[in-house]
């Protein structure tokens, strides 16, 4: 049977380990099920966070995520929220962007990370202080209607790649974008408005 869920309490984490069933570091929304978060947050400390029902992660959002797997029957509403993931995300269903942020960072002891499945964000910010190594799945695309923030650092400059060499992933960008120190190779983002690297970063 289907349940639905709403917290919006301080005491988040103990209601969503209440809530949702979690086994070999995953939390799980189970198919027919729907979480919603409302004005609370969670710390996964990296977990896997899988849907196969819904998640409507509401105004504030969710930080400390491993990897994210929207399977085919599960839903992500990202709300007003940010969400905050290490490593790789994976969308095989639905994400309803709202006006949230996905944040892409360093974490978990993750050096890289992989973007799979055609997604279209409303904001998307990946940083990287360590010459993070994000890929993204040949042959989809990305779209971004806000921001775009792609930052590294001085001598570790974030890297953005295909998962196949001389065959491009594409992301189309038709908000605004901010990069710095970023090294860039087999992404095409001719699509999209222009995004302007500095000359410290690598294309």
């Amino acid at each position: 049977t289907s349940s639905s869920i709403r917290l919006c309490t301080l005491a988040l984490g103990v209601a969503l380990a209440l809530a949702v069933p979690a086994s070999a570091g995953n939390v799980v929304i189970g198919a027919g099920s729907t979480l919603d978060l409302g004005t609370g947050s969670v710390d996964l400390g990296c977990s896997d966070l899988d849907l196969s029902g819904t998640l409507i992660a509401g105004s504030v959002g969710i930080t400390g995520v491993r990897d994210v797997t929207i399977d085919p029957s599960g839903a992500l509403n990202g709300g007003s929220a940010t969400i905050s993931l290490a490593g790789d995300w994976n969308n095989a269903g639905t994400f309803d962007a709202g006006t949230s942020t996905v944040r892409i960072v360093d974490g978990c002891a993750l050096s890289s990370a992989v973007v799979s499945g055609s997604t279209g964000f409303a904001n998307l910010a990946i940083s990287s202080s360590t010459a993070k190594q994000v890929r993204f799945t040949a042959g989809t695309t990305q779209s971004v209607t806000g921001l775009l923030t792609l930052l590294g650092t001085v001598g570790n400059r974030l890297e953005l790649r295909s998962t196949v060499d001389g065959n491009a992933a594409l992301l189309d960008v038709s908000g605004t974008s901010s990069a710095d120190y970023v090294n860039v190779q087999d992404i095409d983002a001719l699509a999209g408005n222009d995004i302007l690297l500095p000359g410290n970063s690598i294309k």
